[in-house]
């Protein structure tokens, strides 16, 4: 193998060491965004904030946890499950929305 060969070997497999390091990055920050809504979702669902500390109506209520629900179906649908610890430890049911249902 020539030094030229080796040159262009060797800035092969520096970029590949790069690219490695920013999808590494790019999948962490994703998956701290989906820990994000699904804890979001999770904490809508929680009575407290459901029926804003009794203050609304069960009618009421109700309406803004389908809301919820439509919301958490969307992201589901296209590929944003939840994950498994927060539908285990949701005061709702989340448990449709994990991957391995």
């Amino acid at each position: 193998m020539n030094s030229m060969d080796q040159k262009l070997l060797d800035m092969t497999f520096d970029r590949e060491a790069e690219w490695n390091e920013i999808t590494k990055a790019r999948k962490a920050e994703y998956d701290h965004a989906v820990r994000n809504f699904w804890n979001d979702i999770a904490g809508r669902l929680a009575p407290e904030n459901l029926h804003e500390d009794g203050e609304i109506s069960n009618k009421d209520a109700e309406r803004k946890r389908d809301h919820i629900y439509r919301t958490a179906d969307i992201a589901f649908n296209k590929g944003y499950w939840c994950p498994d610890d927060i539908a285990d430890n949701c005061d709702d049911d989340l448990q449709m929305y994990k991957r391995s249902q």
